[in-house]
């Protein structure tokens, strides 16, 4: 199986588990921004188990998506929902592929949670097959 992760930064978590994948079999390919400057992580590197997009400004849209499509994922697992370039990406990809929305935020009841609730059947569930949701909550 040929999984992509469009990452919106790389964690600890992200890591392991994405180490578990590989293990088990898994070809990764993981797109994430080279910093999180909002966080103290440790930089992490992936390029010695998986195929690696790594981004400092925004990523090209069009050189993304060439990427994604030529990796031929049989999977795309796109963390959060408001990065613009990974959505447009996102439209790209082969139709045989699975599209997951991985989402791990706390709910705040803030006003753009609320705005994500009212728009998601127009503007996200077409982009979507399901969504992952790695918590108790």
């Amino acid at each position: 199986m040929r999984v992509v992760m469009l990452a919106k930064g790389w964690t600890g978590y992200l890591d392991a588990g994405s180490r578990k994948l590989v293990e088990r079999g898994v070809e990764l390919l993981v797109v994430h921004p080279t910093t999180m400057p909002d966080t103290g992580f440790d930089p992490f590197r992936v390029d010695d188990y998986a195929q690696e997009y790594a981004w400092t400004n925004k990523p090209d849209v069009n050189s993304l998506a060439e990427c994604v499509r030529a990796f031929d994922p049989d999977a795309v697992l796109m963390h959060g929902w408001e990065f613009e370039p990974y959505r447009k990406v996102l439209r790209s990809v082969p139709s045989q592929a699975v599209r997951v929305l991985v989402m791990d935020n706390i709910w705040y009841s803030a006003p753009r949670q609320w705005l994500g609730r009212l728009t998601h059947r127009a503007y996200l569930d077409p982009l979507f097959d399901a969504v992952m949701l790695p918590s108790d909550r």
